[in-house]
Formats: C-alpha cells, structure tokens, sequence
C-alpha cells in the first residue's frame, strides 16, 4: 500500500472537532519513536469542503516502505451537543422510556448475555439518577418536617418547599453527574435506541452526507483503499454510511475490493439488536453479504463498552448467515500490545480501555492502529497475516517497547486526563508538521 484514504467517524463524543487530532498526533509520535519511522509528518488541519470534517495529510516511512495517507474525521459532534442540550425533564424521560422498551422486548437481557459489564453501563446512568432523584426527594421531606416542628405550616406549603429543596439539591447534583459521565452515557444509550427505533433523521440526513462523501473517495483511481473506520457508537453510523454508499453505487468497492470497514469498540449491537430496526438490520445484511467488501470488526474484553464475541450473522439469525462473508470478527489482544505497567494502570479505567483501540501500540501486534492508518499492508493482509503483520512491516526480530521505571514516572508526571482520556504530552519537535506530499 502506498496511498490510503481513512474516513474515520468518531463515538458519540461533543469534542469531535479538537479530540481526535489531538490523540491521533500524539499517538503518531509516540509510535514513531517507539517502532524508529524514519519519516513521521503530519500536515495542518484543513476542514473538509462538502461535509462537516476535518482532514490533514499524513506520511510514513521505515526500511523498504513508504506511505501516504489522507485522514478524514467525518464530524456529528454538533448532532451530540443538541443532544447535551436537552432539558432534563425529557432525557431523563428519555432514557426510562428506552430501557422499559429494552426490558419488555427482552433487548436489555441480551445486552447483559453479550457483555455483563455493558449491560451494567447501560443501567448505570438510571440507577445513579434514580438514587440522586430518591436522595434529593428524601432532603427534601426531612428539612419540610424539621421546619414543621418549629413552624407550622399548610399542606401546600409543605409540599412546596420539598418540591423547591429536592430540585435544588439535584441542580447541586448536576456537575457531579457531570464528572461521572452520567449525562453522557444517558444521552447516548437515548441515541442509539432512537437510532434503532428510526426516530433520528438528523442521523440519516448526515449518513447521506458521509456516504456522498465516500463515494467521492473512491472514485479517486490513485488510492489503494480506502478505509472507513467507526469507534463506538460511531460504528454504528459506519455501517450506515457505507451500506447507504453501496446501495447508491454497488461497484463502489470497485477491482480489488479497494473499499474497507473496521469497527472498533463498537456499539453496532445497541442498534441492531432492537427489534424495530428493521432497516439497519438491513443495511447490516447488505455488508454482510457483500463478497467485494472486507468488513473486520476489532474486538477487546477488556473494553466495557464493546461486545466482544458478538458476531451478527450468528446473533441475529440471518438467512444465509452462514455462507455471509463478512464481518470477520478478531482480537485486539491488548495484554499483548500494550506495555504491563501500562495495561495495569487502564484496567480499572473503562473510558481509558475503551480508547485504547485508538492508541498506539506498546508491542507489535496484528491490531494496530497506526499501521492500519497509516502503514503498507492493507487491512486484508493484516487480518490474513495476523500475529505475522509486525514482521512483514518492520522485518525479522522487531523489538517490542518496555519503558523502565523513570520513563514511566516522567509520563504519569506529565500526562493529562482529557474528558477521561489520558493522552500524553508532546514536544513541539517530536513531529514534523507541515504538508505532506500528496
């Protein structure tokens, strides 16, 4: 691979346009330096021209190899943030109405059956309001009855001041929500079971525009492949961006089934396990039969908010499942990638694991994001090579990276934790920055 077009679509996440390019410089300089590139450039952000993204130029180099990358980040961040900004008086609503739906279909139960720890993320935000709400109602009672006893007062004038002293208890409570990620997480367990409810056309209206977008990709003829990836809830947008540029154009992977998707982290089943997401199921159908496209979905169980195992030719009981080529299902073996002090450090950290998919290797291995990005092989002959892939990259006897202990003390001393993201500092000479040849 010489010339790769990535279109990445991130997670439900309201810092879209300043996260990921921060995480992907970053991470592309510590893998430089880990893994000895011999060329590491990244060019200035430029918004993209057609739909809400950003876009910057990358190139690499190592012994034998040379490769230059577009990096799209296909944006739906102000679709989040019109999401944080509704009152809670109809998210909280919201996300009861979707979970008693997810119960009485028997969705939530399955939820618990993929993925125990999810299935606990997924209740987490209601069970933290229901307690913040019993709690504040419970401060309520007891000072209206304290101030009873000093001082008589009618029924409604009771019932006033426990209505007045519980709803400002929980406008006291918000921040802390805040910092826990209930809000959040509320909002997008919401999205997606609006998702899969089809109740979100500002989702659709944006899968159009990503979709035009991809298509515009790939008919140009210079790229070797171009990459779609989906982190999170953004797999879920993934699947439908290019099963909606498929059914516009179904040559679109065009000889040599240029045109792939990776999922990661993905959330693809708190959509596709609704009932009533008869579409989606559809355009999941679509890639899943597709015998010119590779769909490999990269999963961790180390990752909360994944379902490692989950596979939908098997889970949703598809015709012809069985013969369905796609999505090849793999590990992204992280207690083999990623350095043990470091491993030790995330474990207890479910939004730190969860972006781990995102973040650059410690140890080589066939999950990589930076090479998948922005390395020679194609996507197909890493899953083909797998474990192999280190080596047909960098040659025989690749090192992996085993920081000692002062290393270790300097980036604790100089990590900073980014919305629960722990992302390293970088020097401003650590990479060259400047347009890289296209």
């Amino acid at each position: 691979m010489k010339r790769r077009a990535v279109l990445f679509i991130p997670g439900y996440d309201p810092a879209g346009e300043t996260r990921y390019r921060m995480l992907f410089v970053r991470e592309f300089i510590r893998y430089a330096k880990r893994f000895g590139l011999s060329r590491r450039e990244v060019s200035a952000v430029e918004p993209l021209p057609a739909v809400p993204g950003l876009r910057w130029q990358v190139a690499a180099a190592a012994a034998g190899w040379e490769t230059h990358t577009t990096y799209d980040v296909l944006r739906w961040d102000d679709i989040v943030l019109r999401d944080f900004r509704r009152p809670l008086l109809i998210g909280i609503p919201l996300l009861m109405a979707g979970l008693a739906h997810s119960l009485i279909t028997g969705t939530l139960f399955r939820f618990f059956r993929l993925n125990w720890k999810f299935g606990g993320v997924i209740l987490y935000p209601a069970v933290v309001i229901l307690v913040a709400l019993l709690a504040c109602l419970g401060l309520g009672l007891l000072v209206s009855h304290l101030l009873v006893v000093l001082a008589p007062a009618p029924a409604f004038g009771r019932a006033a001041l426990v209505a007045g002293v519980a709803g400002l208890s929980f406008c006291l409570f918000y921040p802390l929500g805040e910092r826990w990620f209930v809000w959040h997480l509320m909002h997008d367990w919401v999205s997606n079971w609006q998702h899969g409810m089809g109740w979100r056309p500002d989702h659709e209206e944006r899968v159009a525009q990503f979709a035009a977008h991809l298509q515009a990709v790939c008919a140009q003829p210079d790229v070797d492949e171009v990459l779609v990836v989906g982190h999170s809830s953004g797999a879920t947008l993934a699947v439908d961006v290019v099963a909606v540029a498929l059914e516009g154009d179904p040559n679109l992977p065009g000889a040599g089934g240029r045109l792939c998707l990776m999922t990661v982290g993905s959330c693809v089943p708190l959509v596709a396990e609704n009932p009533f997401a008869r579409r989606y199921r559809e355009r999941l159908e679509r890639l899943m039969s597709d015998p010119g496209l590779l769909w490999v979905e990269y999963q961790a169980p180390q990752d909360w908010m994944n379902f490692p195992g989950w596979n939908p030719a098997r889970e949703l009981n598809l015709a012809g499942a069985a013969t369905m080529p796609n999505p090849v299902v793999r590990s992204a073996r992280f207690k083999e990638t990623v350095a043990e002090q470091t491993y030790r450090r995330m474990v207890f950290k479910p939004f730190r694991m969860h972006f781990q998919f995102l973040v650059a290797n410690d140890h080589p291995g066939e999950y990589d994001f930076v090479m998948i990005a922005a390395g020679p092989l194609s996507l197909a002959d890493r899953v083909l090579l797998g474990p192999a892939s280190a080596e047909a990259v960098f040659g025989a006897g690749v090192a992996g990276y085993a920081p000692d202990a002062s290393e270790i003390a300097a980036a604790e001393a100089g990590r900073r934790e980014v919305s629960g993201i722990e992302v390293p500092p970088a020097s401003a000479d650590s990479v060259d920055e400047h347009p890289a040849p296209r």
